[in-house]
């Protein structure tokens, strides 16, 4: 009996333990102040270069620390231009380039 209370206690602190850390990790990373701050990074470094044709032709939106890229340029070197400088920008993990070009 002595030996299945022991389990019981290692198994509630061990889910106990768990529970703490999502929530830890749900409070730091992910996804609130720090999207923003990318999203907005980015934003002003398009702003910073008119020949990418943005902020008007190519959209930002960042979803945990991931960047979607969407919208239409009007040269593939304005495409790779805007993955690259998002690519960059610190705290960002991936960028998802949809960015159509026009023929």
């Amino acid at each position: 009996m002595l030996k299945f209370r022991k389990m019981y206690v290692v198994a509630v602190g061990l889910t106990f333990a768990t529970a703490l850390s999502s929530v830890a990790t749900a409070g730091t990373c992910g996804g609130c102040g720090d999207d923003a701050q990318i999203e907005s990074a980015i934003t002003t470094s398009f702003q910073e270069r008119p020949y990418l044709g943005a902020p008007n032709s190519i959209e930002v939106q960042t979803i945990k620390r991931v960047v979607y890229l969407s919208g239409g340029v009007s040269a593939g070197l304005m495409s790779r231009t805007a993955e690259e400088i998002a690519r960059r920008t610190p705290g960002v993990e991936r960028v998802v380039n949809t960015i159509s070009v026009a023929k």
